[in-house]
């Protein structure tokens, strides 16, 4: 059986996914091909380049491997910063007014990170990352980051994770690029299209589950949070150690509960 695996967007409750991840190593149960959007593109990077207990030990020092604190993160926001991210993503063409805006933090760590973990990203033959291409009339774009070089690999991860109005947008090829999540925070087209059986999707956000209405043949099976893993300041920029623990915790008791009810089939 030919079993693909697509994870959303969302930011520190991202850690989510690593706990499921765990769980599918118990279960023994392996991909064929990948794809994510925003801190599901990293997650897919790390998927592809360590173990998942190397996965685990960096989102536990998240802060101090990407030299962001998430108290620093939320005390340099302004309420403009929030107006325009919230206004981003209700309306996708707004991007285009935050292309030339600068970033609120030094990515340096997180592009050295992405650069160092693509040296190893050889567990798949392919996987996707997806990014919004800004124009006035944004689409989603799905980079195969095994058919690029490492720096426009690296830009494409980058660009994905790029959340408009805080991080700087990406220059690929001869556009721009933002968060993926601005259009497709479910990137569930790339596995479709690449001949799987059964699709396994981690689904961070309950409003998102409607992404997963798709015209598919392919069986798509949702992971979502059995609880809450919070709202934007608390969920999405909350990258402290105690809860991410929570968040891994979670995935991975959400996870196995399901693979046992499904353990017959896959």
């Amino acid at each position: 059986m030919r079993i693909g695996l697509v994870l959303s967007g969302g930011g520190g409750k991202g850690a989510y996914q690593i706990g499921a991840w765990k769980a599918f190593e118990e279960f023994n149960l392996k991909f064929d091909v990948v794809a994510g959007t925003s801190i599901g593109a990293i997650n897919t990077l790390l998927m592809a380049s360590v173990d998942v207990n190397k996965a685990a030990d960096i989102w536990l020092n998240m802060e101090q491997k990407i030299g962001i604190q998430s108290s620093e993160l939320m005390s340099k926001l302004t309420l403009q910063d929030y107006n325009s991210v919230y206004t981003a993503f209700m309306d996708p063409s707004y991007c285009e007014q935050l292309v030339s805006s600068a970033s609120k933090f030094d990515e340096t760590c997180i592009q050295d990170g992405i650069y160092k973990l693509l040296n190893t990203a050889n567990k798949y033959e392919n996987f996707y990352v997806c990014s919004t291409q800004v124009s006035k009339t944004p689409t989603a774009e799905f980079f195969n980051i095994m058919k690029m070089d490492k720096e426009k690999a690296k830009n494409a991860i980058l660009s994905s994770t790029s959340i408009p109005g805080i991080f700087s947008a990406v220059y690929i090829g001869n556009h721009y690029y933002v968060d993926g999540g601005v259009t497709n925070n479910v990137p569930l087209e790339p596995v479709i299209q690449s001949d799987c059986d059964l699709i396994i999707a981690i689904v961070l956000d309950l409003k998102d589950m409607n992404l997963l209405k798709i015209n598919s043949a392919v069986p798509i099976v949702p992971i979502i949070p059995s609880q809450s893993l919070g709202d934007f300041k608390t969920g999405v920029l909350n990258l402290k150690k105690a809860d991410v623990e929570m968040k891994m915790s979670l995935g991975y008791t959400d996870t196995t509960k399901l693979l046992s009810s499904l353990k017959t089939f896959i």
